[in-house]
């Protein structure tokens, strides 16, 4: 893998490590925030924040794709960015000595996430700009790699310093958000040239007809619809992980360390992430063989069918040995669902809006996390367990419905 990397350009590299930070910084402080805010607020305020949170989220997200093929990648990447650091900077703030305002925090959040949200799209984009097709695979594959490498440092020091050091944290982490920023402004050059970009205007208008091209493709449509359900998926340790350990989990000591909820997030996310970085090669080769379609509906089956298991047990051992086998499935369709993806929006022409419209479209997932948390006390693990199990199913059979039309399309 490393001598693959070393072949890549110089910009994809940059591009890359750029990412590695923003997935650090995410891996210290999201997967906390839901336990934060039951804390603070309880579930059903928690999953109202969350909702809350998508509609702004899904607002910025569509604005970031229009605009990534208007102002062009580099400027785009660089708001976002901006917006993040402001975002993770009033978290510090207002979790400094002396103070500690809660809603101050969600708003820091908010602002953190519409960041991410305006510069996913245009990033997304530039990297399918500099790359060939034939590089893809590998591309997400090491990105994927990256992101569980960056979750294992992220979730170690959140682990250890989020619930008695928040304030130092967020300092570092409003520290990695400026490089970040700084490393975009002064390395990462504008990928879509001044003839490729759109000359539509940036009203409020001319922004859902830019989008009304990308609604009348059916066969992204289909997809969009399996991505929502599949980051359905992978948001758990987000959303209703944690609050089910929060709820449910019992405490307990391993190897001498004491295990609450918080810890037992982070021991999961340290499981998951360590697993894919020593063993994404083998599983990868072991599964070679099987096609692109066999493949996404064995991961999906896999990884969301377990999640719903979790959701059943109590105790570290079985929910350790869950993470596991859910890891599996997630290293099963990953790189599958990436590429598929990078081949829809290429074939558009229009790769800005189509990658905002699907950024745009994942704060719907982020609503369904949000119900599935506040209706918990009613519906109770085994409902939310039923429910995620009927939202695996659905994604697997729309992802494979999506292939299929595309092939069809380009067998014309």
């Amino acid at each position: 893998m490393l001598k693959d990397f070393l072949k890549l350009s110089k910009d994809l590299k940059i591009r890359i490590g750029v990412n590695f930070l923003g997935l650090i910084l995410s891996a210290i402080i999201l997967p906390n925030m839901t336990i934060y805010n039951v804390q603070h607020f309880g579930l059903a305020v928690t999953g109202v924040l969350v909702g809350i949170n998508a509609v702004i989220t899904f607002a910025v997200g569509l604005y970031g794709g229009h605009y990534a093929d208007i102002w062009g990648r580099r400027v785009t990447m660089l708001v976002g960015s901006v917006a993040v650091f402001g975002g993770y900077a009033l978290i510090a703030i207002v979790n400094s000595p002396g103070l500690n305002l809660p809603w101050g925090t969600f708003a820091g959040f908010v602002i953190v996430s519409a960041g991410a949200a305006f510069h996913r799209p245009a990033e997304e984009a530039a990297m399918i700009d500099v790359s060939k097709r034939e590089q893809r695979g590998f591309i997400y594959k090491m990105i994927y790699w990256l992101i569980n490498v960056g979750l294992v440092i992220g979730s170690a020091l959140g682990a250890w310093f989020f619930r008695d050091h928040f304030f130092g944290l967020s300092v570092a982490t409003t520290a990695v958000a400026a490089l970040s920023t700084a490393v975009i402004y002064i390395f990462i050059k504008e990928s879509l040239s001044l003839r490729r970009r759109s000359t539509n205007t940036t009203g409020v208008w001319q922004v859902f007809r830019t989008y009304g091209a990308v609604v009348k493709d059916r066969k992204y449509l289909v997809f969009a619809a399996a991505s929502i359900a599949n980051t359905v998926i992978f948001m758990q340790l987000d959303t209703y992980y944690p609050a089910h350990l929060i709820e449910s989990f019992h405490n307990t000591t391993i190897f001498g360390i004491e295990m609450y909820a918080q810890r037992m997030l982070s021991a999961a996310l340290i499981i998951n992430t360590a697993f894919i970085v020593l063993f994404m090669g083998a599983i990868n080769r072991l599964t070679r063989r099987l096609s692109p379609n066999a493949t996404i509906i064995s991961g999906i089956l896999v990884q969301g069918f377990s999640f719903s298991l979790s959701y059943l047990l109590h105790d570290f051992w079985p929910l350790a040995i869950t993470a596991v086998i859910l890891t599996v499935g997630e290293i099963m369709c990953v790189a599958s669902t990436q590429v598929l993806r990078a081949d829809l929006m290429a074939s558009s022409g229009r790769v800005g809006a189509y990658s905002g419209f699907l950024a745009a479209m994942m704060p719907v997932a982020v609503i369904i996390c949000g119900f599935m948390v506040s209706s918990s006390s009613t519906i109770g693990n085994v409902g939310v367990a039923i429910v995620l199990a009927f939202n695996t199913m659905f994604c697997a059979f729309a992802y494979i419905k999506s292939r299929k039309m595309l092939e069809k399309e380009q067998d014309k």
